[in-house]
């Protein structure tokens, strides 16, 4: 397939994922308002933090995701149908395994972290319980997503994707106008309902694949070698997850202990900023990243350069138009979405909204340094800061009693370090000049950003602009 045909089906691929990005958009951000009001900063916030308990346990589905994703698209990509088969089975077989040693972290150190480390009013103590195992259910189900998942993806079938998110993320409005007329504890229904929607979304992705797939047969497969070849994989994107996870939910529950559940509202709330404004980004990446990694499989350096070049180019300008008047207007923003807006959440925006635009200047480089493999030293690297900076948090919160806008200045330390190590890493494994990615994305990016900033400064100094709507209006049309 010619390099124009590949960059079509990017096209294709990413436009359907942009549909389902606005229909997320604007029914996820009315679904955490109703959430927010329903239950209350306090329920709310617990909800969160327990729920980050559980995610913790996610740094195994997120490894296991990202093998699943590069063997099923470097299978494809060597166009070998009993390859494809035999792998998506031999897959199959160490999630089976895997699955039965999430259960038992779970129930023994997850349980033992909530019920002794936890910030949790005593009135709430038994709902707690009952979401945390609630929560568990729903990260088996979604453990046991990810292999049909990947499948999808490597296929590039992302209009099902797009559709079905779009169901499931209707399915979470429909649990929170539940909330409404329920009668129980409100706080159990809402974790309850959740795990309905995890068990129906996953089975719709089973039954998907069985049909279209010929190679997705739950079946065992008894080659070691693969086996093996997986497992070190995973084994090395396992540290840089456990990395991720302590400065994604191990930050919340560092906030939870020094502070207060409230904060964990506000760190949801702008957390779920993150994810809307990321989507931008990642519903590219995401079409882009198996024509990336069945590059590599094809020994295309060239095909592999270019698409690096320009989706790393177009994910930083997908960010940037959309960071940016939400930087400027987020004051406003959070005063029409919410009906109460948790204490340091304005903060914790700005902040986060800075955080991935220093992550957008890394575009593409992460997925193409995972799609040619030999990740050792990149992954231990890249866990090693992430852990310095966790480590660096837990410090200055136990000792020097920072306020909590450092946990989000501890991610953006880290962001930078990445983007240099990817760089770094890239220009290495695919024998690329670092020039070569200064040159073609870097200058770039810096070029639009600085001009479009002196712009905006010098609208603001000459125009006074009012937090009405027709003045926020204004500053989203620079």
């Amino acid at each position: 397939m010619s390099y124009s045909e590949n960059n079509k089906r990017v096209v294709k691929n990413t436009m359907f994922l942009y549909i389902r990005m606005f229909f997320i958009l604007l029914i996820g951000l009315y679904t955490s308002r109703k959430a927010l009001e329903i239950l209350g900063v306090v329920d709310f916030g617990l909800y969160n933090v327990v729920g980050g308990v559980v995610a913790m346990f996610t740094f195994v589905s997120t490894t296991m995701s990202n093998a699943s994703n590069r063997f099923f698209a470097y299978a494809l990509g060597q166009n070998n149908e009993t390859n494809q088969r035999k792998t998506f089975q031999t897959m199959w077989f160490v999630y089976l395994i895997v699955t039965f040693v999430l259960l038992i972290l779970a129930e023994t150190i997850g349980l033992w972290f909530v019920l002794n480390r936890l910030n949790i009013p005593t009135e709430r103590l038994f709902a707690v319980k009952i979401v945390y195992q609630l929560s568990i259910l729903g990260l088996l189900a979604n453990f046991i997503r990810i292999p049909f998942n990947a499948l999808v993806i490597a296929h590039e079938r992302m209009g099902f994707f797009a559709y079905l998110s779009i169901i499931e993320v209707v399915l979470k409005l429909g649990v929170v106008l539940v909330l409404i007329v329920g009668n129980i504890d409100k706080l159990i229904l809402f974790g309850l309902l959740n795990l309905f929607v995890i068990v129906a979304i996953t089975l719709a992705y089973f039954i998907y694949c069985r049909k279209n797939f010929s190679e997705c047969i739950l079946k065992i497969n008894s080659d070691w070698k693969q086996f093996k070849e997986i497992l070190l994989f995973s084994n090395w994107n396992f540290f840089s997850t456990m990395g991720d996870v302590a400065l994604d939910q191990g930050i919340n529950i560092l906030l939870n202990i020094f502070f207060n559940p409230a904060v964990n509202a506000a760190r949801a709330i702008s957390y779920q900023i993150r994810v809307q404004v990321r989507a931008f980004t990642g519903n590219f990446q995401t079409a882009a990243t198996p024509q990336i990694t069945k590059y590599c499989a094809a020994n295309d350096k060239t095909g592999l350069i270019m698409l690096v070049n320009s989706s790393s180019r177009f994910s930083y300008f997908l960010m940037f138009v959309v960071a940016v008047p939400l930087y400027l207007t987020i004051n406003f923003l959070l005063s029409i979405w919410l009906v109460s807006i948790p204490e340091f959440t304005e903060i914790f925006v700005k902040l986060i909204l800075i955080n991935v635009l220093i992550d957008a200047t890394g575009g593409t480089l992460h997925f193409a340094i995972l799609a040619i493999g030999d990740i050792k030293k990149y992954v231990l690297s890249l866990t090693f800061f992430k852990m310095f900076c966790f480590a660096g948090l837990l410090l200055l919160f136990k000792y020097a009693n920072v306020g909590v806008e450092y946990s989000i200045y501890a991610t953006i330390t880290f962001s930078i370090c990445s983007v240099l190590l990817q760089l770094y890493f890239y220009s290495q494994k695919a024998q690329v000049p670092v020039f070569n990615y200064i040159k073609n994305v870097l200058s770039k990016i810096l070029i639009v950003t600085l001009t479009t900033l002196a712009g905006i400064a010098l609208f603001y100094k000459f125009f006074t602009i009012s937090n009405t709507l027709l003045g926020n209006l204004l500053v989203f049309m620079l």
